[in-house]
């Protein structure tokens, strides 16, 4: 009877296969698939987004809003890499003579996202500028408009070698001021332009303007590229500046040709790397006249005399 009992147990009893753990790879392989899902609906959402006309005039505002003028953008985009390119900005009335105001044709904006994501550090990592207009202009009050572009004039100043006059006339009937440079004590503290920390700059292709009350040239800089580049060192901020033009004008007579400038920046002084260019009075073709002003980007001075001697080495050449 036991044994009846016994095989009946054994009948009666059903083992229970326990299913096997899931690899512990699993839930990695989900999270790592979702993140890539996350970031290319993410990243082809912004490389879409950036072309419409909400996304400009985003831009559009956020620009005017920075630089304090009222500006136009043409047209944005990215590219691959999700850097913002900005097309065709133009402050109002910027075509006008003895306008103060900014143009470029294009702009390209890079920014880091280990950078976003540390609070205190700017996003953006880089600017390119491509084709760019500086317009500046007397402002009333001694000095210079645009007025968030008043460094620029100033460093741009130093570097050209051509100090302009600080204080403008209100009047076209007032005569000009011209006050006598303060000496600046050196100092340990970091210098404005230092603060663009890791910032790197290329301007190609510039062109700046300085304008006297009457609407006439005061000084003309054509063909500027400009390179800002960081430099990293232990315990110390160091930045490089490169800065070359084709052609420098005054009205007063000053003129040179083929600038260059190259500096290294630290948070106690300036080092001065290289100072050329080609000094000389300007050609009397290049004297200033209100009808040779054709539009935004007329040709320089330079331009013009160097056609002309091209042409008479030409001339001789083809002469027995």
């Amino acid at each position: 009877m036991s044994n009846k009992r016994r095989n009946a147990a054994r009948r009666n009893s059903v083992e229970i296969d326990e299913p096997a753990p899931p690899p512990k790879t699993s839930g990695l392989n989900g999270f790592l698939w979702s993140a890539i899902a996350i970031f290319i609906i993410g990243y082809v959402g912004f490389y879409l987004v950036a072309r419409t006309d909400g996304f400009r005039s985003f831009v559009e505002d956020k620009l005017s809003t920075h630089l304090g003028l009222k500006l136009k953008v043409q047209k944005t985009s990215c590219d691959l890499a999700l850097n913002l390119i900005v097309k065709g900005v133009a402050s109002e009335g910027i075509s006008q003579r003895g306008k103060a105001g900014l143009h470029f044709g294009e702009a390209r904006i890079g920014w880091s996202l280990m950078n976003l994501l540390r609070p205190g550090i700017s996003a953006v990592t880089g600017l390119k500028v491509y084709d760019s207009y500086l317009s500046f202009a007397p402002d009333g009050q001694g000095g210079w408009a645009p007025a968030v572009f008043k460094p620029v004039s100033s460093i741009l100043e130093k570097w050209s070698g051509a100090q302009l006059m600080l204080s403008m006339p209100t009047s076209t009937e007032a005569p000009a001021v011209v006050e006598k440079p303060k000496v600046v004590e050196p100092s340990a503290k970091p210098t404005p332009d230092l603060a663009l920390e890791a910032l790197r700059v290329a301007v190609r292709n510039g062109r700046v303007t300085w304008w006297m009350p009457d609407g006439n040239e005061m000084a003309v800089v054509e063909g500027v590229r400009l390179d800002v580049q960081p430099i990293a060192v232990p315990d110390r901020q160091m930045m490089f500046y490169r800065f070359d033009a084709h052609s420098i004008a005054l009205r007063r007579g000053f003129h040179a040709e083929n600038l260059r400038f190259e500096l290294l920046r630290t948070e106690g002084q300036d080092l001065i790397l290289s100072f050329t260019a080609d000094w000389g009075a300007p050609p009397k073709a290049a004297e200033p006249s209100d009808d040779r002003y054709e539009g935004l980007f007329r040709r320089s001075e330079s331009d013009n005399f160097t056609d002309a001697l091209k042409k008479g080495l030409q001339k001789s050449v083809k002469e027995p």
